[in-house]
């Protein structure tokens, strides 16, 4: 849980080309948990996510997984 934090707060002090190579693999990691606790984390945080990781990269990385 403490992992989808750590990505936002990284990603904030990245530049984008290293978000995509660094941080998107474990934000899609946790998009398809198993767990039910860690994708709803990803869900409830995904405007936090947006902001950090840019709104391109995430319609592009991630918005498959919610729509």
């Amino acid at each position: 849980m403490q992992g989808i934090d750590s990505c936002i707060h990284f990603a904030r002090a990245l530049p984008s080309n290293k978000i995509n190579q660094h941080l998107t693999p474990y934000l899609k990691k946790f998009a398809v948990d198993k767990s039910w606790r860690i994708r709803y984390l990803v869900a409830d945080k995904i405007m936090e996510i947006t902001d950090a990781i840019g709104v391109e990269n995430s319609r592009e990385h991630l918005s498959s997984y919610y729509c």
